[in-house]
């Protein structure tokens, strides 16, 4: 089994994907690459699993309360401790978590949880 846990566009528009790509890869200061729902169950398939099952919801991230229940209390305070000590740290965090709430109506979570089938599907191949 596999496990996918992914940040997922909410919307088709490409314009829009286009210009939060830009803008949370300046800010992430890496490539954002999202897909879509559909986009990610068939990169899953076409890779070889068949979908098992899936879930969407809103992004979560960067809030003490996700933090406390994703690292623990004390991951969290390791991760309050680091940013109240380090500038640049909390600078960033703020910027993200910024910009993850100025996109929050474009970017979601999805996490998906596949299966090895025994030959991969070619979407190409069903045309």
């Amino acid at each position: 089994k596999f496990l996918l846990h992914e940040v997922c566009f909410k919307t088709e528009n490409k314009a829009t994907q286009d210009f939060v790509k830009k803008d949370m890869s300046k800010v992430l200061n890496i490539g954002f690459v999202p897909e879509t729902s559909g986009n990610w169950q068939q990169l899953l398939m076409d890779a070889g699993f068949t979908i098992v099952y899936i879930s969407t919801g809103d992004v979560d991230i960067l809030n003490p309360k996700s933090l406390i229940k994703d690292e623990g209390v004390l991951g969290f305070a390791n991760i309050v401790s680091n940013i109240v000590s380090q500038p640049y740290l909390r600078s960033r965090m703020w910027a993200t978590r910024k910009a993850i709430s100025t996109h929050s109506s474009e970017l979601g979570h999805i996490a998906i949880v596949a299966s090895k089938t025994s030959k991969p599907s070619h979407s190409s191949d069903q045309e």
